[in-house]
């Protein structure tokens, strides 16, 4: 991802090393323009936010990461990234194939996680 804002963020060549995920994205906006995320919307209750802001990596590009760990998980894969180290699990589906008549026998409690 790059990020190009000339008015408050000085260009450097450094690519940035920090774990991050799209979900960071909206925090990331909310931080940079002073937003804080209503509790309710037309009278109803909002979720908290996933993510965390990422604006500290944009004028400190040897920050340590704050984003420890997160998980994911897309037509049954699974996968959890903590500190530095991920682990995996493939599920039944490969999203750019047609479904196999077998996802029916398909328990997560088998797959094998790497």
């Amino acid at each position: 991802m790059a990020v190009r804002w000339p008015r408050q963020i000085q260009h450097d060549s450094k690519p940035r090393t920090q774990f991050h995920h799209c979900n960071d994205l909206v925090p990331t906006i909310y931080d940079l323009i002073g937003i804080t995320p209503p509790e309710s919307v037309h009278g109803v209750h909002q979720d908290p936010i996933d993510g965390i802001s990422f604006a500290y990596s944009f004028d400190d590009p040897d920050a340590e990461g704050r984003l420890k760990t997160q998980y994911f998980e897309i037509m049954g894969s699974r996968s959890i990234y903590h500190d530095g180290w991920v682990a995996s699990a493939f599920g039944p589906k490969v999203p750019w194939t047609r479904p196999d008549p077998a996802i029916f026998q398909w328990t997560p409690d088998d797959d094998t996680w790497e």
